[in-house]
């Protein structure tokens, strides 16, 4: 397989990101309120829940998601993100950082947990 050239990455990225994230921090009051990026071009992918042996396991899996995002965009791993397309917030999971693509990189990645209320 032949690497990736900037153009093809590029092509990759309009058919992969398909929602926009709000990447917030820490403000003052140490409350993930404060806006670090916006409008980054994402993609929150759903890990499948079918080898989870039980209904709590599959739920457990199902408060998951992948995540994908411009590599333009520095995503601190203490960040809070908000998808635009439901508004529900997620935190990184530490240690699941990488990179996607061959040659040029495409994408960002890490895990993400649902945010408790």
């Amino acid at each position: 397989m032949l690497p990736l050239t900037p153009g093809d990455a590029a092509l990759q990225q309009r058919a992969l990101f398909d929602t926009t994230i709000t990447v917030y921090g820490r403000g003052s009051d140490g409350r993930l309120s404060q806006v670090l990026h916006q409008d980054v071009r994402a993609h929150l992918a759903e890990l499948g829940v079918v080898g989870a042996a039980t209904a709590p396991d599959r739920m457990e899996l199902g408060a998951y998601r992948e995540l994908y995002w411009d590599p333009g965009v520095v995503l601190p791993e203490t960040a809070q993100i908000q998808d635009a397309a439901t508004e529900t917030r997620w935190n990184p999971v530490v240690g699941t950082f990488g990179a996607f693509g061959r040659g040029a990189i495409v994408a960002l990645h890490c895990t993400v947990s649902r945010a408790k209320a």
